[in-house]
């Protein structure tokens, strides 16, 4: 809706990894890398979104990091993604974005899924 200014109904619930981050620590991580540009989730909070440098899904996180041509970029959703950010895009350093306690966005959800769980589910 923040995009588009159209009125949208949409589900009132939360991912509470995405909502762990907060306007704060984010401030706090773009004082150790000032230069670092920031890539949220759309499902932070909008704080969180308000200080992003890129509000994007997951694949157009992965598109924003092999286009970007900073060296540091601080990635702002579940620590999973890392993974994968990292083995596409070897040179560059990325960083969890912090909560108030960690950087440990960890889902405990996503954790669970499995292929034979997705095949078993289609």
């Amino acid at each position: 809706m923040e995009r588009t200014g159209r009125k949208m109904d949409l589900w009132q619930g939360t991912c509470y990894i995405h909502v762990e981050f907060t306007a704060r620590s984010i401030n706090g991580i773009r004082e150790q890398y000032p230069g670092a540009p920031v890539v949220a989730h759309p499902e932070c909070t909008y704080a969180v979104r308000m200080l992003a440098d890129e509000v994007c899904s997951t694949e157009k996180m992965i598109a924003f990091c092999k286009d970007s041509p900073a060296r540091e970029i601080i990635i702002v959703t579940e620590a999973g993604m890392l993974h994968r950010l990292k083995k596409e895009n070897p040179p560059q350093n990325l960083y969890p974005g912090p909560t108030e306690n960690c950087f440990c966005g960890e889902c405990r959800f996503m954790k669970m899924n499995t292929l034979e769980k997705a095949h078993a589910a289609l």
